[in-house]
């Protein structure tokens, strides 16, 4: 079963998207913020992180930065979750590692097309 962290400040979002994945068969982690991420990402293992990009106290991006610098954490699959469907943020967040983008409000049919095949890609 693949572990995956939620990296999400809407409790809406969370819900769903949290009862979604589980009922994939995916174990599913919270943080709120991007400081727990990166704390949750130093101390545990997970196999792909759903991250928004717009968040408290650091931005999304800015937590995928830190990771991919990082030769402890810079394996780790992101896949961006932003409400600004812009290209310029897409490119942004492609361009610092992410390995994919989804737009909100999601689309959980596009959702699982596009984290299946990099999950199974990783093993």
């Amino acid at each position: 079963m693949s572990k995956i962290l939620l990296v999400e400040d809407n409790e809406i979002n969370q819900e769903l998207m949290t009862r979604r994945l589980k009922n994939r068969g995916y174990e599913v982690r919270l943080a709120e913020d991007g400081e727990k991420a990166l704390a949750l990402l130093k101390n545990e293992k997970f196999d792909l992180v759903l991250i928004d990009i717009s968040l408290p106290k650091m931005s999304g991006l800015q937590v995928v930065e830190i990771c991919k610098s990082d030769h402890k954490l810079s394996h780790i699959i992101f896949v961006a979750l932003t409400a600004h469907a812009m290209e310029s943020t897409k490119e942004e967040a492609l361009g610092i590692g992410c390995q994919a983008f989804v737009t909100k409000p999601v689309d959980y049919k596009l959702l699982m097309e596009t984290i299946e095949p990099l999950l199974i890609k990783k093993t």
